[in-house]
């Protein structure tokens, strides 16, 4: 009760761990042909730490392929006509360091995917915000636009860019304040509006915080345009 059923595809590698330690798994004795699958249990302290590691970190199911040469091996081993095939110590470390070095490697490739894919929806989401900065870009709109959770797009997105989306997004605003006072003489207001803020008040704290001055003083300093507007002074 309380246990999944998993089938096992070509070119899975499933780890799984068996209580019993005199339990084993095998094939008929009048059986000499090709497996469905391969299964080699392995024990001792090192061998279960090594699989208990690879389990907490990257789970039960790793892709290892048909053709790698460790799951050759291990067909050659099976067509061998012993029932039971003993190997020395040192050679069961040997196999079973190729057998986690495979898989780890497996796991580590897998993870690199996902990261790109993940990598790749950050820059989405980003590119979306970019292209209209007067919108107000809620987290779950983006997330509903982007196909997954609220907390899934958060959690992408912090790691990407360092920031949540809803702070990202103050940011892209500020940036492009910046940008329009440093290259333009287009007003104060004008600008608080065009990039998406909604409170001119709010725009010349937010500013203040970020800048450190307020955007007329920040225009005089960063530009050589005559500074003819000035906003209100909000303290």
């Amino acid at each position: 009760m309380g246990q999944q059923v998993r089938l096992v595809k070509p070119g899975e590698v499933i780890l799984r761990f068996v209580e019993d330690p005199l339990f084993w798994e095998g094939y008929h004795s009048a059986y000499r042909g090709e497996w469905e699958f391969l299964g080699l249990i392995v024990s001792g302290g090192m061998a279960v730490s090594m699989a208990k590691s690879l389990l907490d970190r990257f789970g039960h199911v790793y892709q290892l392929g048909l053709g790698h040469p460790l799951i050759n091996h291990l067909r050659q081993v099976a067509r061998e006509g012993n029932h039971v095939t003993e190997i020395s110590a040192s050679s069961g470390m040997h196999l079973c360091m190729e057998l986690f070095g495979a898989i780890l490697a497996s796991a580590e490739a897998a993870s690199f995917g996902r990261a790109g894919q993940l990598y790749n929806l950050a820059e989405a989401v980003e590119a979306t915000m970019r292209q209209d900065l007067r919108k107000e870009w809620s987290v779950d709109e983006l997330a509903e636009h982007s196909g997954i959770s609220r907390e899934h797009l958060t959690r992408v997105f912090t790691k990407r860019f360092g920031t949540p989306p809803h702070r990202y997004l103050v940011e892209l605003r500020i940036q492009e304040a910046c940008q329009r006072l440093r290259t333009t003489k287009e007003p104060v207001k004008s600008i608080v509006m065009n990039v998406g803020f909604g409170s001119h008040a709010n725009f010349i704290r937010i500013f203040r915080r970020y800048n450190g001055v307020s955007p007329t003083t920040y225009r005089q300093r960063r530009s050589g345009l005559d500074s003819s507007n000035a906003e209100e002074t909000i303290e």
